[in-house]
């Protein structure tokens, strides 16, 4: 366990924005255990507390707006390159437009 706290506090930062960023464009990865582990992190004193919550904040409006302005410039393009990933790009797409 020492050995996983002493990891995280050498590169908890990163591994937190990095999960934040990746599921703020798309990517199915689990940002919520990284929030947790960080939160749990801020408790036992590795990671401050202000940083970690500010962070996660700032990536994640930064990701959105990125996400805003790529899909304001290339529309249904984008739209249809995510929906091709999808079980069912028609009602994907169709759901996106409603």
């Amino acid at each position: 366990m020492d050995f996983i706290l002493a990891e995280l506090a050498r590169h908890g930062y990163a591994i937190l924005f990095a999960s934040v960023f990746l599921e703020a464009v798309g990517f199915p990865v689990p940002a919520a255990i990284a929030l947790l582990l960080a939160g749990a992190a801020s408790a036992h004193g590795s990671l401050s507390a202000l940083a970690t919550v500010g962070g996660a904040f700032v990536v994640i409006l930064t990701c959105d707006t990125l996400m805003f302005l790529l899909g304001r410039y290339t529309g249904w393009w984008l739209l249809g390159l995510l929906c091709r990933f999808t079980i069912n790009p028609e009602s994907c797409i169709l759901r996106a437009a409603d």
